[in-house]
Formats: structure tokens, C-alpha cells, sequence
């Protein structure tokens, strides 16, 4: 997926060989060494696992400074990076719960639930 593409699906790498999932982009299986992967779909519900607030970020994010960047487990097993949707209207806490919400800018974008 190129960083412009947009989509209101969670993707995830499957390794054909073992069926470990990975954050794109991947070339090799970490698990059995293979490069054969199969873009796969997930749920994106899941929780917090960890966030921090960005004060100082590229030139191209200054404007929406300052913001919460976040890594979400989701119920898959897979942790992946994102952004929250909605941090204004609600407290982040590690442990809250999260849903997919797209994939933008070459962000994956959560809302907390």
C-alpha cells in the first residue's frame, strides 16, 4: 500500500509458510525466513498498548501539533501504530479500548470506543 492510498480496512501480512502476521511493508518472515506473504484483512478491534504526546513533530504534522500517537494490540496478536480519531473527546489510557477506523497518509487511524 503506497503512502497515499486510503482504505477503511486493517491489512496485515500473513507469511504463506509459518501464518505469522506483520505490520506491512515486510520481505522476510522472521519466523521461518520465507518471503511469501498474503495481504490479509483484520477485525482492528483491540486496546492501548502504549501512546505518547507528539509536541514537536516533521513539518508536514506542525499544524496538528500537538497530537497522540499511539501502538494498539489488536485482537489478532498484532501490535501495530497509529493515530486516535477522536483524543479530544476522550482520556487515552493503556488498556482502552480501541476499533480501526482507516488507513491515511500512510496512517493507521483508531477511534477509542
Amino acid at each position: 500500500m503506497a503512502n497515499g492510498d486510503f482504505s477503511e480496512l486493517l491489512k496485515a501480512l500473513r507469511c504463506k509458510s509459518c501464518g505469522k502476521l506483520y505490520v506491512p511493508p515486510r520481505y522476510n518472515c522472521s519466523g521461518c525466513g520465507e518471503s511469501d506473504f498474503s495481504e490479509v484483512n483484520l477485525k482492528g478491534d483491540g486496546e492501548v498498548y502504549s501512546f505518547t504526546i507528539i509536541r514537536m513533530p516533521f513539518e508536514e504534522f506542525q499544524k496538528e501539533a500537538p497530537y497522540a500517537f499511539g501502538v494498539f494490540r489488536v485482537d489478532e496478536g498484532l501490535i501495530v501504530p497509529g493515530r486516535f480519531t477522536n483524543e479530544g473527546e476522550r482520556e487515552i489510557k493503556v488498556g482502552s479500548n480501541v476499533t480501526f477506523e482507516r488507513f491515511e497518509r500512510g496512517v493507521n487511524w483508531f477511534e477509542l470506543t
